[in-house]
């Protein structure tokens, strides 16, 4: 009995300074115990973001409001997938926490892999945030914690220097982003599991952490072993090193503002997909700027999916394509593309600008600012304007099929130059009754689309917040509109 005695006082220890190093990791963020917010905690039944939730159940005060979101991604089989948004539940309701799940619809990610071009990590990122965006949104969620550990941190850092990234992504994974904070970031893996044995807490393993036909999972299961065994102390090297690009990059960030100022940095009238930059300043600029010049204007530009964030520049365009512009001398006339961009000189305005073509394999991506006649897809279109500019009752935009009767037209009140015509995106969503909305896919289903889902034009709209769909141009294919109300 005497020996029991301490096993349990040092286990009581360790969940204490466990949970004290939580805390104090949420104070560096921001997060004042005395000042109560709505948290989340980002759960998916592993390990880190079951350790996540219960240190925080333990060390927010009730004034907190604390709730769980978890998503299924629908990549593994149903028993799987269905079976840890499961786990979580039961864990949060043992918790008294309240629990919002997510499940994406499945095959979604994977045609977002197939339609973009994407990783499957990248795809199931993508799909993860939109949700967690949209259960911030719907519950009044301030901060949202996520469960990356240091484990994590050295990982990413191992990919992001095996795939060439720069200052800014070597600066590895930051603590805190915007509303997204990471508690457990300077925490093991080793420690995050300990802690969980110590209070006999249960967590799911997703056995596809061992299929090393994944980019992390080769980098944790065979990189990181082969460094723990032949280069000792690497990983306080490489912590080091994302220190010193972490101070790098934060200067090279007010650099690039005043870069910004000095080539008169301007954005198109509502965010229309022209970036224009003074020509001659932007060749004055030291070459690393104008390459950050560069990606930030690609940054900027309008997005096809609805204004969801995808990632930085740096992972859909080339870094060679930008650095080789940077070298080049700019003059009246030079023009220049890449795959999803067009650049130009015109009066003295380098300009960027989405291309009209394609914007993916079987989809299209067209910014229509003005009147005119367009190739969208397979579809031959003419864009006109109907009723008085002054009367913002008959005023609209028509969307003309040519060669069709008006059966096949579109009417969209209210909408003004410029917008987007494109295909759908996975995880795209249209408002129906009041604020509800719909998944576009789960609109085209409903029509019984089939293998011509890809080939019906959504209208996203640039003059407001969020850039949302305002509608389906079903008309254009033998099936109905949907149209927003606004």
């Amino acid at each position: 009995m005497p020996a029991v005695l301490p096993a349990f006082f040092m286990a009581m220890s360790f969940v204490a300074d466990f949970d004290a190093r939580i805390s104090e990791n949420l104070r560096a963020c921001g997060i004042r115990l005395s000042s109560p917010c709505t948290l989340g905690a980002a759960v998916s039944g592993g390990a880190d973001s079951v350790s996540l939730l219960t240190a925080l159940s333990h060390i927010l005060p009730p004034a907190f409001g604390l709730c769980a979101v978890t998503v299924n991604h629908n990549l593994r089989p149903e028993e799987e997938t269905a079976g840890d948004a499961a786990f979580v539940q039961d864990y949060c309701a043992s918790l008294g926490i309240p629990c919002f799940r997510s499940d994406i619809p499945r095959g979604a990610i994977l045609e977002a892999v197939r339609l973009h071009g994407a990783s499957l990590e990248e795809a199931a990122r993508d799909a993860r945030y939109a949700c967690f965006e949209r259960c911030m949104a719907d519950h009044a969620i301030d901060f949202l914690c996520l469960a990356h550990n240091r484990n994590d941190q050295l990982e990413t850092l191992l990919m992001r220097f095996l795939s060439g990234s720069g200052v800014a992504s070597l600066s590895g994974i930051q603590m805190c982003r915007d509303r997204y904070l990471r508690p457990l970031l300077d925490v093991t893996r080793a420690d995050i599991e300990r802690y969980l044995a110590e209070q006999g807490i249960a967590f799911r393993t997703d056995r596809t952490n061992a299929d090393n036909a994944l980019l992390r999972n080769r980098v944790r299961n065979v990189l990181v072993p082969l460094l723990d065994g032949q280069f000792g102390g690497w990983s306080k090297a490489l912590l080091s090193l994302a220190a010193k690009m972490r101070d790098d990059a934060a200067f090279f960030d007010g650099e690039l503002e005043a870069a910004r100022k000095r080539c008169r940095f301007t954005v198109d009238a509502a965010g229309s997909g022209r970036i224009g930059l003074d020509a001659a300043s932007f060749c004055r600029e030291a070459k690393a700027l104008r390459v950050r010049l560069l990606f930030d204007a690609a940054d900027a530009l309008p997005r096809c999916d609805g204004g969801r964030a995808r990632g930085p520049a740096e992972g859909r365009i080339p870094y060679a394509f930008f650095s080789r512009i940077a070298g080049m001398k700019l003059r009246s006339g030079w023009k220049e593309s890449c795959s999803s961009l067009s650049l130009h000189v015109d009066g003295g305005q380098l300009i960027i600008e989405r291309n009209m073509e394609a914007a993916a394999e079987g989809g299209f991506f067209l910014v229509v600012r003005k009147e005119g006649r367009f190739r969208i897809g397979p579809l031959d279109v003419a864009v006109v304007s109907a009723g008085s500019p002054d009367d913002t009752e008959t005023a609209a935009l028509v969307l003309e099929l040519q060669g069709a009767g008006p059966e096949a037209s579109l009417r969209l009140p209210g909408l003004s130059f410029p917008f987007i015509i494109r295909s759908r995106q996975p995880g795209d969503r249209i408002q129906s009754a009041g604020t509800a909305e719909r998944s576009v896919a789960s609109v085209l289903d409903g029509w019984k689309c089939a293998e011509k889902k890809d080939l019906i034009p959504l209208i996203q709209r640039l003059d407001m917040q969020g850039q949302p769909v305002a509608a389906i141009w079903g008309a254009a294919l033998g099936y109905k509109n949907w149209v927003v109300k606004y």
